[in-house]
């Protein structure tokens, strides 16, 4: 099965997560993996080094396991920008 994930606005920072931000780079479509949260963060991350997707994707999770973080969030700079090879999006849960 593959994974979901919930979408959050560009210039979020969720306490409980590790962001993936999405954008269009020089003709493709780059991950940058962002989180401000975790104070071993910059152990393990390089700031403003896009990656492919795929790849971006999995250093989060690896980051989001490492921090004790609850989940991995993805920041489309467009929403047209997202493969469904990558998982399924789901828009953010609201509190009741």
């Amino acid at each position: 099965m593959p994974p979901s994930f919930e979408t959050c606005a560009p210039d979020a920072f969720p306490p409980d997560a590790v962001v993936v931000s999405i954008w269009r780079s020089l003709g493709r479509v780059v991950g940058d993996v962002v989180c401000t949260h975790c104070p071993t963060a910059t152990d393990y991350l390089v700031p403003d080094f896009p990656r492919p997707v795929p790849v971006a994707l999995e250093r989060a999770e690896e980051l989001r396991s490492q921090c004790g973080l609850d989940r991995v969030v993805i920041a489309l700079a467009e929403p047209g920008l997202w493969k469904a090879e990558w998982g399924a999006l789901r828009e953010p849960e609201t509190a009741s």
